[in-house]
């Protein structure tokens, strides 16, 4: 019987090489355990990613976002996305969820995944 799967993080690039990460089912490894392979496509991804801070900065970005924009529940985590952003200078945000992110589009530039 074979071990059971799960979602292995793949690594692509868009045309310029920037790196798109997803999830496949691809992976056969057991949990806990993960390829050579899949350890290098981190690394990788991970040098060529610039991680952005949840700072104070951001805390009063999204508490002033909060007071502005409308929203509540599971959408104050799209807040503090946009807060993030707003925060560390980053003005285009590209998702699947384009419509999550509507209610910013007066910040921040909303672009479909």
């Amino acid at each position: 019987m074979a071990g059971p799967r799960h979602d292995a993080l793949h690594q692509r690039a868009d045309p310029e090489g920037v790196p798109i990460g997803g999830y496949s089912s691809r992976g056969t490894e057991r949990p806990g355990t993960e390829s050579a392979g899949l350890r290098r496509q981190r690394a990788g991804a991970l040098r060529r990613l610039r991680l952005l801070d949840e700072n104070e900065k951001v805390n009063a970005r999204l508490l002033a976002l909060l007071e502005d924009v409308d929203c509540g529940g599971k959408q104050v985590h799209d807040a503090s996305i946009v807060a993030t952003m707003l925060a560390h200078g980053v003005d285009t945000l590209v998702t699947a969820n384009v419509e999550d992110f509507t209610r910013f589009e007066k910040l921040i530039t909303v672009r479909k995944l």
